[in-house]
């Protein structure tokens, strides 16, 4: 199994690479990858949501290996932005549900952990407010603050903030 989930983890971190940076070489690679299991893709938006399901699912395994962690914080550090602010809602519930496996292990090998968190428990707040069209999201939202809560990572940044 070990071997298997670092394949696996590297593998999805490979496609998350490929569609937020869209870098040609690695996109090229991800093709080939992709075409040599027969799997088919009709846009960046499917394949951010199978990277980030997949992920969220060997999660429990994920975090116990630094090595893994590290080469995701690799991934999705430098292009937080980009993928918190990508307007598909599919792949903005698929983060949420992301986000309430890994936030509070996520980041921990950058520098700027804190501005990185933050700036995802700012996009988890203002998904709150996305309304009854995209109650998904809204409700995977708070599952991911709810988990936060549990986890003690909401707690200390409240505690933090207000003495």
């Amino acid at each position: 199994m070990d071997g298997l989930l670092s394949f696996a983890a590297e593998l999805l971190t490979q496609f998350l690479t490929s569609v937020v940076t869209g870098e040609v070489t690695v996109q090229a690679y991800v093709t080939e990858v992709l075409s040599k299991f027969g799997l088919h893709f009709a846009s960046d938006e499917e394949l951010l949501d199978v990277c980030l399901i997949c992920l969220a699912v060997l999660s429990y395994a994920v975090v116990k290996r630094g090595e893994l962690m590290a080469a995701l914080d690799s991934v999705v550090g430098p292009y937080l932005a980009r993928l918190l602010e990508h307007p598909s809602l599919l792949v903005k519930n698929r983060l949420c549900l992301f986000l309430s496996f890994y936030l509070d292990q996520l980041f921990l090998t950058l520098p700027d952990k804190e501005a990185c968190v933050e700036k995802c428990m700012l996009f988890l707040f203002t998904a709150l407010r996305l309304g009854k069209d995209h109650r998904i999201v809204v409700l995977q939202a708070l599952d991911a603050l709810t988990s936060q809560l549990k986890d003690g990572l909401l707690k200390e940044k409240i505690e933090t903030n207000f003495d």
